[in-house]
């Protein structure tokens, strides 16, 4: 679903970062002065909602590969176990 062209414009990573109950939980976990001041302008940002797609379809096409590897197989099953 990651190679959708919606996915690859942006959607619907844009529309959870521009959300304002994203950016509650953000000020709720991180406090008001270090999510007002740089994350949640950050997640405005198209630089950052274009980093957070393309790194993650990186990474989904790159587990599968890195499982087949025996030296990074150990690795990548415990970076899949975390992220999912």
């Amino acid at each position: 679903s990651k190679l959708h062209p919606d996915w690859l414009a942006g959607e619907p990573m844009r529309t959870w970062f521009n959300d304002g109950a994203t950016a509650e939980l953000v000020r709720a976990t991180l406090g008001p002065a270090l999510a007002n001041s740089l994350v949640v302008p950050l997640m405005k940002l198209d630089a950052t909602v274009y980093a957070f797609q393309y790194l993650g379809l990186a990474f989904d096409l790159l587990i599968p590969f890195l499982l087949v590897i025996r030296r990074t197989r150990y690795l990548a099953f415990a970076l899949a176990t975390m992220f999912h």
